[in-house]
């Protein structure tokens, strides 16, 4: 079928799957990115008033009550659809706990899930079904939150966690644990500087078209796509890995720095 708003919202009222209480749907991920293929699931968000009284195919977690967010799961098709549905109540949850009140108590924001990041990520970047003032306010409701921060100050967490173990199995003679270590390390430094930029998508396998749309300043493409890919790094010499170590730092600071500059002052 031909993925519109239209078609797909008589899709989902022939399945009986929008509820009376809906708020929002909207079409979002790889395939309204133009990241997508033929093999792309397709993810619609469905707001509703109260819980969704369906029957879920699966749940996802999340840090807002009940603990989780009910998906239904079918395919049209060759193309499966995952719909996940997000009480208003979540969304408003979801909202405070992303407050700068909230990053400046808890900076590590350690109890954002995937699924909640994502939440955000795609609201940023959807296409409108039904619902598109909604839509519009939580827009901007959730880009004068501290979501970017938080998201960026996860991955330099990670960042730092990987660094230290890096640098202790290179000491060691761990040189192949070394490299696998280093490597994540710089995809954390990635992450936080992409999540400074607005792009919170925490994939690995977007974080190459990540870099196409953002094209940071503080990392070129080439730069980046060497270190992704190691292509210049001789297994042979491994304490090489080094030299990795300014280029990770370099990308890190960029995205503290971000970070140190941004709370409520400059919104």
């Amino acid at each position: 079928m031909n993925i519109t708003p239209a078609a797909c919202l008589s899709e989902l009222s022939e399945r009986g799957l929008i509820p009376a209480d809906q708020h929002a749907v909207y079409l979002a991920g790889s395939l309204v990115r133009g990241w997508g293929n033929a093999t792309s699931d397709l993810d619609v968000y469905i707001v509703t008033g109260g819980p969704w009284q369906g029957e879920a195919t699966a749940t996802a977690k999340v840090s807002v009550a009940p603990g989780t967010v009910p998906i239904k799961a079918f395919y049209v098709g060759d193309r499966r659809w995952d719909v996940e549905y997000w009480s208003e109540g979540q969304v408003d949850e979801l909202r405070k706990s992303l407050s700068w009140e909230a990053f400046e108590a808890t900076p590590s924001g350690s109890d954002l899930t995937t699924t909640e990041i994502l939440f955000v990520d795609r609201l940023a970047n959807c296409e409108p079904v039904t619902g598109t003032e909604w839509i519009r306010q939580r827009r901007r409701q959730f880009g004068e939150s501290a979501v970017r921060a938080i998201v960026a100050s996860q991955s330099l967490y990670e960042l730092d966690t990987f660094t230290e173990d890096a640098v202790g199995m290179l000491a060691s003679g761990d040189a192949d644990s070394a490299v696998l270590a280093a490597r994540l390390a710089f995809s954390y430094a990635v992450d936080a500087l992409l999540a400074s930029h607005g792009e919170l998508e925490i994939q690995g396998k977007w974080r190459a078209r990540r870099m196409r749309a953002v094209l940071p300043p503080e990392l070129s493409f080439d730069e980046y796509w060497d270190m992704e890919t190691m292509r210049s790094f001789d297994r042979r010499a491994p304490r090489e890995l080094t030299r990795l170590f300014p280029q990770l730092w370099g990308t890190a600071k960029a995205a503290e720095r971000w970070i140190a500059k941004t709370p409520q002052r400059l919104i």
